[in-house]
C-alpha cells in the first residue's frame, strides 16, 4: 500500500569543519556536542510521540535520557566510537518503528551470530525471570542484581514502552547474546537460593534471519484437535466444535493492490487471496458456528489492515485515527505526500483545512485535527463510517481477539479498531501499543566545505544521494494514534477484559492457554 516517493528537502547548519576532516580526522569535542544538540533539535521538532510515551512509560524521562547520552557523546573520540554512541541511543529511542543507522564509512569487523546455553523465561504482572530448564528464578547475572539490569535495561536499552514487551525483547538480547552486564556478555546467573550456572555460548550463523521468519507462510502445527478448513499465506481458518478460529500470523505482503472489498480476481500471496480464502471458509461452516476468535499472538503488523476490518469487523468501522504535527515540513507537497504513503486524499486534506482556516490558526508543534490514516473513509481522509462488507455481518454470538505483548503496529491497530467497532473480547496480555506508521527520516552528512548539513526523507525511502559524506541518518514519528476521545494509543494498550497471567508453568505454551481459557471462559460456560 505505501508509495515510495524519492524525496529530499535539504538544510544547512554551520559547524565548521576542515574540507579534509571529514574524511581523514576525527570532530573536536565542540563539533561533537554541536552535532548533538542538532540531532536532539531536530527529534523535539518533529516528534509527535516518542518524547510524551518515554515520560508515561519509562522512570528516565526524555530530559534525563538526552542528558545521559550527551555525556556519551562526548566521549566519543573517532568515528568507530561515535557509531557505537549513537545506536546506543537510537536503543533506548521509545519507538519500535523507528531506526538509527550509522552511515559514515568506517572498517567493521564481521561477528558471529550467538546463542546463549540458557533459556529465560518470565512471569507477568509479577516481574520475575527464570531459566526455563529448572524453572528456578534467576536473582543475579554477572554478580549483579538483575532487577538492577532489568531497570537500566528498560530506561536505556530498549525502544519498547510496555512492562511484558520489555521483557520480551530482555529475553530476546538474552539469547542471542546481545545483552551486556556493564559492557559485558552474561557469563554465570545466581539462582535465589546462592547456586550459579555458567552461560556459555555458541555459534548459530545459520540460524533464520527475522525477515526470513516474518515473510515465510504461516504454520498451524500448534492447533492440535483443531480442523483446517482453509489456509493462506498469513492467515488460517480451523474450526473445533462450534467455534471458529482465525490465525493471522502477520499484515506483510510482498504483493496486493488497493481493493478494500476484496472483490476483484487476486494472486497468491495478496492480502485479498488471504481474505477470499477465509470469507469462503467462514460460508462454508457458517451454520456450524457461533463463536468466532481472532488469534493475533506474537503478530508484530505489516502493512494497512483496512481490508480485514472491511471482512471481519461486524459492524461499520473508521479508518485509524491520527493527527499530524504542524511544522514546516507538512507544508511540502511531496513530503507531505510521502508522508501518507501516496494517498492522494492526504493533499485534498491539507487543502481543506488550509482554506477554512484551521491550519493558520492552529500554533506550529502543536496538532492538527484528526484525520484517516489510509484515507479510507472519504476523498480528503475524512474520518467517516465505512459499511463492512456484506459478509462480515455474521451471525454469532461473539468476536474474541487474543493478543500478548508482542502483538504490534498494524495488529496493534486491528484489536482497537475491533474492540471498538466490533465490540470484540479481548483475551491475553496486555499488547505493545505501538502503532504509528508515518515517519520522517533525517540524514546528517558533511558537505565538501566542511559544514554539517540536514535532510529530510520520507519512511520509505533508503536510496538516495548526498553531496559530501553522510554521518547518520534516524527516522522519527510525526503523526500520532489517537482514540475517540483523543487519548493517544501510543504507550496506551488495551486493558484485557481477560487478563491471563503468565506463570512459570505455562510460560511455554501460554498462547495456547490463552485460546483455551478463551473458550472456557466465553463459550464453555456460556453453554453451560
Amino acid at each position: 500500500m505505501k508509495k515510495v516517493i524519492i524525496w529530499m528537502m535539504f538544510f544547512i547548519y554551520i559547524i565548521p569543519i576542515n574540507a579534509q576532516q571529514g574524511q581523514k580526522k576525527f570532530l573536536t569535542t565542540k563539533q561533537i556536542s554541536d552535532l548533538y544538540n542538532l540531532m536532539i533539535s531536530e527529534i523535539e521538532y518533529v516528534d509527535a510521540e516518542a518524547i510524551v510515551v518515554r515520560n508515561k512509560t519509562k522512570q528516565v524521562n526524555w530530559d534525563e535520557y538526552k542528558a545521559y547520552h550527551q555525556k556519551q557523546f562526548i566521549k566519543a573520540d573517532s568515528y568507530k566510537s561515535l557509531r557505537k554512541k549513537f545506536l546506543d541511543f537510537g536503543k533506548g529511542f521509545t519507538s519500535g518503528h523507528s531506526y538509527f543507522k550509522f552511515s559514515y564509512p568506517i572498517e567493521k569487523q564481521k561477528k558471529d551470530k550467538i546463542k546463549s546455553s540458557i533459556k529465560i523465561g518470565f512471569t507477568y504482572p509479577e516481574i520475575v525471570f527464570f531459566d526455563l530448564e529448572s524453572k528456578r528464578t534467576i536473582s543475579k547475572i554477572n554478580d549483579k542484581s538483575i532487577k538492577d539490569i532489568f531497570q537500566k535495561f528498560i530506561n536505556y536499552e530498549t525502544r519498547a514502552n510496555g512492562i511484558g514487551t520489555c521483557q520480551s525483547s530482555f529475553k530476546y538480547r538474552f539469547e542471542q547474546g546481545s545483552l551486556k552486564v556493564d559492557g559485558h556478555l552474561p557469563n554465570e546467573i545466581t539462582f535465589e537460593d546462592g547456586s550459579k550456572k555458567e552461560v556459555t555460548y555458541s555459534v548459530n550463523n545459520d540460524a533464520e534471519s527475522s525477515y526470513d521468519r516474518y515473510m515465510k507462510q504461516i504454520e498451524i502445527d500448534q492447533y492440535k484437535g483443531w480442523r483446517l478448513i482453509e489456509r493462506g499465506y498469513k492467515t488460517a481458518l480451523l474450526i473445533k466444535d462450534n467455534v471458529a478460529l482465525v490465525k493471522i500470523k502477520n499484515f506483510a505482503y510482498n504483493r496486493g493492490d488497493n481493493d478494500l472489498r476484496c472483490t476483484k480476481a487476486v494472486n497468491d500471496s495478496t492480502v485479498c487471496n488471504d481474505i477470499t480464502k477465509i470469507r469462503n471458509g467462514l460460508k462454508s461452516v457458517e451454520n456450524d458456528i457461533s463463536y468466532l476468535i481472532f488469534d493475533v499472538q506474537d503478530n508484530p503488523g505489516g502493512n494497512e489492515n483496512s481490508s480485514f476490518l472491511a471482512e471481519f469487523c461486524p459492524s461499520e468501522f473508521k479508518d485509524l485515527r491520527i493527527q499530524y504535527k504542524k511544522t514546516a515540513i507538512l507544508e511540502d507537497n511531496d513530503l507531505r505526500t510521502a508522508l501518507s504513503y501516496g494517498f492522494p486524499g492526504a493533499n485534498r486534506w491539507f487543502d481543506e483545512i488550509s482554506e477554512n482556516g484551521i491550519y493558520d490558526k492552529t500554533e506550529n508543534g502543536s496538532f492538527l485535527p484528526p484525520r484517516g490514516d489510509f484515507c479510507r473513509g472519504g476523498n480528503s481522509c475524512e474520518l467517516k463510517y465505512i459499511e463492512p462488507n456484506e459478509t462480515a455481518k455474521r451471525k454469532v454470538k461473539k468476536i474474541i481477539v487474543l493478543v500478548n505483548e508482542r502483538t504490534a503496529s498494524s495488529a496493534d491497530d486491528f484489536v482497537y479498531r475491533m474492540k471498538e467497532y466490533g465490540n470484540a473480547i479481548i483475551v491475553g496480555q496486555p499488547q505493545s501499543a505501538d502503532l504509528t506508521f508515518a515517519l520522517i527520516g533525517i540524514v546528517f552528512y558533511i558537505d565538501d566545505q566542511g559544514n554539517i548539513r540536514k535532510m529530510y526523507t520520507d519512511n520509505n525511502q533508503r536510496n538516495y544521494d548526498v553531496p559530501g559524506i553522510e554521518l547518520f541518518q534516524f527516522s522519527v514519528p510525526y503523526s500520532r494514534t489517537v482514540n475517540k476521545k483523543g487519548e493517544m494509543l501510543q504507550g496506551n494498550p488495551l486493558k484485557p477484559d481477560l487478563l491471563l497471567e503468565i506463570t512459570k508453568d505455562n510460560f511455554e505454551n501460554r498462547e495456547q492457554i490463552v485460546l483455551n481459557k478463551a473458550i472456557e471462559e466465553f463459550v464453555t460456560k456460556e453453554n453451560n
